[in-house]
């Protein structure tokens, strides 16, 4: 079951887009990033080891300058910026959130909306959570291929690769 809301503020940054979805969450969820693409076996995947919260992450090969990168702390902190110069793995816009946890990842993002206001990212929240001692988990998509649309060069590779994101080699092709 696929619900969808619109932020229609949502150059404001992304934490707000999360918050318009709250009132139709009582379950468990996925946040992804709307202009990544994966295959049903990646989704799969990241539901069916997702605990408690669940970051999609990728560590194959390395970060480039405008990739996500994640950094997991001896402290059980989290932090998630593209400017990491020190990091873990990658971060594939993939989040699960178990439904124990909903109520508070969304107090902790209307927190931080209240604080640092159309600042505020979904990146943010994560280091929040995880300084709070809520232990944030990471399940490696590596071997799943994907693509990304940011620009109408993307767009165009996506439709004419787009059906390789099924294959068990997709990875090869695609990244």
């Amino acid at each position: 079951k696929i619900k969808l809301t619109y932020n229609k503020d949502f150059e404001a940054g992304n934490i707000l887009t999360v918050l318009k979805a709250e009132k139709f969450i009582n379950s468990d969820f996925l946040i992804l990033n709307a202009d990544h693409l994966f295959s049903s076996k990646a989704y799969k995947k990241i539901i069916n080891e997702a605990k408690d919260i669940t970051l999609g992450t990728y560590n194959h090969r390395k970060a480039g300058g405008d990739e996500m990168k994640v950094r997991f702390n001896s402290d059980g902190s989290v932090e998630m910026s593209k400017t990491l110069k020190k990091y873990d793995c990658g971060y594939l816009g993939l989040t699960t959130v178990s439904k124990g946890y909903a109520q508070e990842y969304f107090s902790s993002a209307k927190k931080l909306v209240r604080s640092y206001g159309n600042n505020a990212v979904v990146e943010m929240l994560i280091f929040q959570l995880s300084k709070k001692g809520i232990q944030i988990h990471k399940c490696n998509l590596s071997n799943f291929g994907f693509l990304e649309i940011d620009t109408p060069e993307d767009y165009e590779n996506a439709c004419r690769n787009i059906n390789l994101l099924e294959r068990e080699d997709s990875v090869s092709y695609l990244l």
